[in-house]
């Protein structure tokens, strides 16, 4: 299967995550899987505007953000809980990068 995906921004992201797990773990993987992201910006798009209210981080508040699924998604794949965007970046770990 052949899928392409426009945007590489956290929604592009995370629809190849998605499919990527759902090729994985409920298909008999007989074809194989080829994703190809389409964006001008490369990995992670472009979604800032500098023009907005600061405590918006990529046009959403930034506790509304995460790549980690929880509990409350229904989803056939792994649940990967983690933080929000907001709260990685009020880490030490963040502080390290």
């Amino acid at each position: 299967m052949k899928v392409g995906i426009i945007g590489a921004g956290p929604r592009g992201i995370l629809v190849t995550s998605q499919l990527f797990n759902q090729y994985k773990y409920n298909s008999d993987q007989s074809e194989p899987l080829s994703i190809t992201l389409f964006d001008p910006y490369g990995v992670g798009g472009r979604v800032w505007r500098a023009d907005q209210w600061d405590g918006l981080i990529m046009n959403t508040p930034a506790d509304q953000i995460t790549l980690f699924t929880d509990e409350s998604v229904s989803m056939t794949g792994k649940v990967f809980d983690g933080p929000a965007l907001f709260e990685w970046a009020s880490s030490e770990e963040a502080m390290i990068i």
